[in-house]
């Protein structure tokens, strides 16, 4: 799935009817399989713009294409992925996994079907009779993230995913995203506050500045990356995150 902003403007009216400009005239594109970052100061507006691509919030000028179309209702268009992992404690791992593809009407014979196929592959086999609280931050990811996965979206929106996690686990899950990208076979919209996981992950970074915020910079990450580790001794990274702490310090003056 291809997705394209353009011109992508929102404000909103503060308790004091004064207006604040969240962001103006947001230009980018995401081609079919790529995952591309957002990255930028906090309140600079990822978040909303996440919103307003998944159709939850509306823009105030500009549009948005999915596959060169021009789409006004985007509601249920991808799977949107948050900080927390959004299990329900009442329902083992197995039963919250389906719950997407069960709201979208599948008979749940199938979606269990589904599901287990992928169960090893997100590292959850052995525990998918198991509830929520009983599991690691890094599993309930993961199954959280196979719930989006099995809602069979072409588009996924990650709004920091791993910030929540210590600093291990979100490695370990910064690597298996790595690893089973390809599999996925999904556009993806990361945001995130972190430099090096932008450059592990992404095809293409996008740097927003201050509100109201705009695109300052765009890197584009055409090298090869396994893993964190190799990638912190590869020279294009160092260049890659000069490139993205120097648009951001910019900022600051």
């Amino acid at each position: 799935m291809e997705v394209s902003l353009h011109n992508i403007s929102k404000s909103f009216k503060q308790k004091d009817n004064s207006t604040l400009n969240v962001f103006s005239e947001i230009n980018l594109t995401v081609n079919n399989g790529q995952l591309i970052s957002l990255i930028g100061p906090s309140g600079c507006g990822k978040s909303t713009l996440l919103n307003i691509i998944a159709g939850i919030e509306v823009q105030d000028k500009g549009d948005i294409y999915i596959d060169k179309s021009l789409e006004a209702n985007r509601l249920g268009v991808c799977g949107y992925l948050q900080q927390k992992d959004l299990l329900l404690p009442w329902r083992n791992i197995l039963d919250n996994v389906i719950l997407g593809s069960e709201l979208k009407g599948e008979k749940k014979k199938e979606s269990l079907y589904k599901a287990k196929k992928y169960l090893d592959r997100f590292g959850l086999k052995g525990f998918e009779y198991e509830y929520p609280h009983n599991l690691s931050g890094g599993m309930r990811q993961r199954a959280s993230f196979l719930r989006t996965l099995l809602a069979d979206q072409k588009l996924f929106l990650l709004d920091e995913p791993f910030s929540a996690l210590d600093s291990l686990n979100r490695s370990k899950m910064q690597d298996w995203l790595l690893n089973i990208k390809k599999e996925l076979d999904k556009t993806i919209i990361l945001v995130t506050h972190d430099i090096d996981e932008a450059i592990l992950l992404s095809d293409k970074i996008y740097v927003m500045s201050n509100i109201p915020a705009q695109i300052i910079l765009t890197e584009n990450i055409n090298y090869p990356r396994v893993n964190t580790t190799t990638m912190l001794s590869d020279n294009n990274y160092f260049k890659t995150k000069k490139n993205i702490m120097d648009a951001l310090s910019s900022l600051e003056n």
